[in-house]
């Protein structure tokens, strides 16, 4: 700023003008914009060195070794996601179909998730009360699907729906109240 029109501005050091510049290059810039683009630098900077690639590859091994080890065994019979040994139809609830057609048996068989050997036919009900163990007791003469826990006591009843999904829905029902 001048305020005589003779004046001028005295000169500056060549050495301050010099560090001036420098420092004023060397500061962070303030805008977001240039900080993620420095964040994606350093990212991108890290993820190409050697060092990133040889931890990634020991990873992908590490993955690779513990799958193959720990993958159940093919020539261990009876395992399932269950844990060893076999389903024993003695130690779980059975299902039992009163006058149903085997056609409507199997229909049942096919629809539901249950294990094998669950489902089982009879013509009536006459000594059903001998058999130990939780029952789901299907009467298709009765129109009814009773549940009776291991204790004999009848833990569950509905009416039969009319399709044979919606029967299987109720059984799974009477199942989770046994």
């Amino acid at each position: 700023m001048k305020t005589h029109a003779t004046e001028q501005a005295p000169a500056l050091p060549t050495a301050l003008l010099e560090d001036l510049t420098r420092t004023a290059s060397s500061l962070p810039s303030s805008s977001r914009q240039s900080s993620l683009a420095g964040l994606f630098e350093s990212l991108r900077s890290m993820m190409a060195s050697p060092a990133f690639g040889g931890a990634a590859a020991a990873v992908m091994v590490l993955a690779i070794a513990s799958a193959v080890m720990l993958r159940p065994d093919a020539s261990a019979p009876g395992e399932t996601f269950r844990g060893a040994g076999s389903f024993s139809a003695a130690n779980s609830a059975r299902v039992i179909l009163v006058g149903a057609s085997t056609e409507l048996q199997h229909e049942l068989e096919a629809i539901s998730d249950l294990e094998d050997g669950v489902f089982s036919s009879v013509s009536s009900t006459e000594g059903l009360e001998e058999i130990k163990g939780a029952l789901v007791i299907v009467d298709f003469k009765a129109q009814t699907i009773t549940g009776i826990n291991a204790k004999g006591e009848v833990a569950y009843s509905s009416d039969l729906p009319a399709s044979a999904s919606s029967t299987s829905l109720e059984i799974a029902l009477a199942l989770s109240r046994l």
